[in-house]
C-alpha cells in the first residue's frame, strides 16, 4: 500500500496563519504544562503522603507514574500524530491531560492519584510532539517558524523554574492545587483548538510490531534509569530493566529497517543535522536537569534553605531563559543555526566549569548566577535546534521527528538525575560529587560543541 497524504480539512491561507499568535500560544502552553508537572509535585509529596497515606515507594510512583509513560509513549504518539493528524492528536492529548488533572485534584486515595498521574503522562506524551507539528503547520515560513519555536522553548524553560516556586506557594494552601492549576490552562487550550490550521495525515498501515517494541524499549530503558537513581546501577532489578530495554531497542531497529511502513523511518537518521540535534537534546538535558538536581541538593541539604527560597534562587535562570529563547531565533535568522547553538553550548560549558571549580563553596548567590548562565545557554540552543529538526524532514514526518527529539530530551533529563544522583551516593563527599558531575557534563558538552561546528548554517 502506498503512502497517501491528505488534509483533514481545508487549510487556512498562509497569510492568515502567519498573522495569528494563537497556534504558538497553545503549543508553548502545552510545553509549559508538560514540563511543569515534572517538577511542581515534588514539594507536595510529604503533604500528599500525610493525607492519602503511602510511604516513600508511593511518593516515588506519584513522580514516576507521570515520567515513565510520558517518555515511553513519545515515539508512539509522534507516529500517531503523522498518521491521524497533529491537530487531532494534540487535542486528544490535552483532553486526557485535563481529565487526569481533575482526577488528581480530587483524588481521595493514593492509588487514585497514581492512576491519574499515569494518565497525565499519556496525555503529555500525545500533545508534546504534536505541538512541534502544530508550529510547523501554522508557520510555514522558515523565519516565522524559527521565532515560533523560540516561544515554544520559552514555555518549557519557564516551567522548569516556576515548577518548584509554584509548588512551594500552592502546597501550603492545599496540595491538590498543584494539579488543579492545570485545569484552566487545558480548558483554554481546548477552546482555542478550532483556531488552528488543518493537519495533514499519512494514510499508511499501522506498524504494530514497531509500536509495541518502541514502547517496551523506552519503558525498559527509562524505568531502569529511574530505578538506577534509587537502587544503584549494579542492582539486579536495574540491570534487568536496562538489558530488557536495550534488547527491545535492538529488535525495534531490526524490525523498522525491514518494515514497509515503519513508525520511525530510519532514513531520518541519515541526516547529520538530525543526528547531532538528537545528541544535543540528550546532552544539554543531562546537564540542565543534573545541574538543577545538584544545586537544589546543595541549597537544601548543605545550606539548609527552604524549598521556596531555593526556587527563588533559580529565578535568574528563568529570566535568562526568556531572553535566550526570544533572541536565539532572531540570531539564527540573521547568522544561521550554528551561531546561537555554539554560543549556547559555550555558555553552558562556562557555567558548569565554574561550578566544578568552586564545588560546595559556591554560595547561594553564585548558584543563582552560574545556573542562570547555564540556563541562558540552554535557551540559546533549544529553539534553533528544534527548528532544525523540523527542517530535516518532510512535513508529514514532523510528528515522529518531534517525538524523536523530545524522546532524547526526556531520556536526557532522567539520565542526568540518575547519573548525578549515583555520583552523590558513591563518592565520599558532596563536594567531590559536584566537581566530578559538573566536569563530566562540561566534557560531554564540549564533544557536542565540536560536532555542532558542522551543522547546516
Amino acid at each position: 500500500m502506498s503512502t497517501t497524504i491528505i488534509e483533514t480539512s481545508a487549510a487556512a491561507p498562509s497569510s492568515a496563519r502567519s498573522a495569528s499568535h494563537i497556534p504558538v500560544f497553545v503549543a508553548s502552553a502545552a510545553f509549559f504544562l508538560s514540563g511543569l508537572d515534572v517538577l511542581i509535585v515534588n514539594l507536595a509529596l510529604p503533604t500528599i503522603s500525610q493525607e492519602l497515606g503511602g510511604g516513600v515507594s508511593a511518593q516515588q510512583w506519584v513522580v514516576d507514574g507521570y515520567t515513565l509513560p510520558f517518555a515511553a509513549l513519545l515515539l508512539t504518539a509522534g507516529g500517531l500524530a503523522d498518521r491521524f493528524g497533529a491537530k487531532r492528536m494534540f487535542g486528544i492529548g490535552c483532553a486526557l491531560f485535563l481529565a487526569s488533572s481533575v482526577i488528581c485534584t480530587f483524588a481521595v486515595s493514593m492509588p487514585m492519584l497514581i492512576a491519574g498521574r499515569c494518565l497525565m503522562g499519556v496525555g503529555a506524551a500525545m500533545f508534546l510532539p504534536s505541538s512541534m507539528s502544530v508550529i510547523r503547520e501554522n508557520y510555514p515560513d522558515p523565519k516565522e517558524q524559527a521565532v515560533a519555536m523560540g516561544y515554544w522553548g520559552l514555555g518549557g524553560a519557564v516551567a522548569g523554574v516556576t515548577g518548584p516556586i509554584l509548588g512551594g506557594v500552592l502546597t501550603p494552601i492545599h496540595w491538590s492545587l498543584v494539579f488543579g492549576i492545570n485545569i484552566p490552562v487545558c480548558v483554554l487550550i481546548l477552546a482555542l483548538l478550532p483556531r488552528l490550521s488543518a493537519s495533514q495525515r499519512k494514510e499508511t498501515p499501522f506498524d504494530w510490531p514497531g509500536q509495541i517494541l518502541a514502547l517496551l524499549a523506552l519503558g525498559g530503558v527509562v524505568g531502569g534509569l529511574i530505578e538506577g537513581g534509587e537502587l544503584g546501577f549494579v542492582s539486579p532489578t536495574v540491570i534487568g530493566l536496562l538489558a530488557f530495554g536495550l534488547a527491545a531497542l535492538a529488535a525495534f531497529l531490526f524490525v523498522e529497517r525491514r518494515a514497509t511502513h515503519p513508525m520511525m523511518p530510519l532514513h531520518l537518521l541519515r541526516s547529520y543535522d538530525m543526528r547531532v540535534s538528537l545528541a544535543i537534546g540528550l546532552a544539554f538535558m543531562i546537564s540542565w536537569y543534573g545541574t538543577v538536581f545538584l544545586c537544589t541538593s546543595l541549597l537544601q541539604n548543605e545550606y539548609g534553605l527552604s524549598p521556596l527560597v531555593c526556587g527563588l534562587i533559580f529565578v535568574p535562570s528563568a529570566v535568562c531563559g526568556a531572553i535566550g529563547n526570544l533572541s536565539a531565533p532572531r540570531i539564527a535568522n540573521m547568522f544561521g543555526t550554528r551561531v546561537p547553538v555554539l554560543a549556547g553550548l559555550a555558555l553552558m560549558i562556562l557555567g558548569l566549569a565554574a561550578m566544578a571549580a568552586l564545588g560546595t563553596h559556591l554560595g547561594a548567590v553564585l548558584v543563582g548566577v552560574f545556573s542562570g548562565i547555564v540556563g541562558l545557554g540552554c535557551s540559546f540552543v533549544t529553539p534553533p535546534v528544534s527548528a532544525l529538526v523540523l527542517r530535516c524532514v518532510d512535513p508529514h514526518e514532523s510528528g515522529i521527528a518531534g517525538a524523536m527529539f523530545n524522546t532524547s530530551r526526556q531520556i536526557g533529563s532522567t539520565l542526568g538525575i540518575a547519573i548525578f544522583g549515583s555520583l552523590v551516593a558513591s563518592l565520599p563527599t558532596f563536594d567531590a560529587a559536584m566537581r566530578v558531575s559538573f566536569l563530566t557534563a562540561a566534557a560531554m558538552l564540549t564533544l557536542v560543541l565540536a560536532a555542532s561546528t558542522r551543522l547546516d548554517r
